[in-house]
């Protein structure tokens, strides 16, 4: 009787210990939903903002191919400030998966080089769960959005870097 009540305890015990690694995030009806739930929280401006949808033809853009774009991503929205003096922009992704937003996140900051012409001071990559951003603006902005983002996400970060223009 004794063994049963330890085993059933490990067993608790074990289950517990497993639930605690990693925290699920929110679920946004589409990453437009988010996005505007991130700059909402981070207290940007959305009335002078551009939003379009991301197509899969844009996918050279993220030094993907086509094909690999469209199994990959299932949602990608970008934000662009219509009148615009420190080059702030924003792609929000929603992947088909979280362990390809870690891979998707980590080729992208890979491969980015800000454009000569680039004012933005930084840039961030960050994917939480099957969400990733790229964000790029003066410091202050991409800490707050990268804090916004955060807050969104219940705590939960899988990969996060930064670069600053050097331009």
């Amino acid at each position: 009787m004794m063994r049963k009540r330890l085993f059933v305890y490990i067993c608790i015990l074990m289950g517990s210990l497993v639930s605690c690694g990693k925290r699920s995030v929110p679920v946004f009806a589409d990453a437009d939903v988010l996005a505007r739930s991130l700059y909402e929280k981070a207290g940007f401006e959305t009335d002078a903002i551009y939003a379009e949808e991301v197509e899969d033809t844009d996918a050279f853009l993220f030094g993907v191919t086509v094909s690999d774009f469209d199994e990959m991503v299932d949602d990608a929205v970008c934000y662009r400030k219509l009148v615009d003096s420190n080059g702030q922009m924003m792609y929000l992704f929603d992947m088909e998966s979280e362990d390809q937003a870690i891979s998707f996140a980590k080729a992208f900051f890979e491969h980015y080089e800000f454009a000569p012409c680039d004012v933005a001071e930084k840039m961030t990559v960050i994917s939480a769960g099957h969400y990733v951003i790229f964000f790029k603006s003066d410091a202050h902005e991409v800490d707050t959005a990268t804090e916004a983002f955060r807050a969104l996400m219940d705590g939960r970060i899988d990969f996060q870097k930064e670069q600053f223009n050097r331009g």
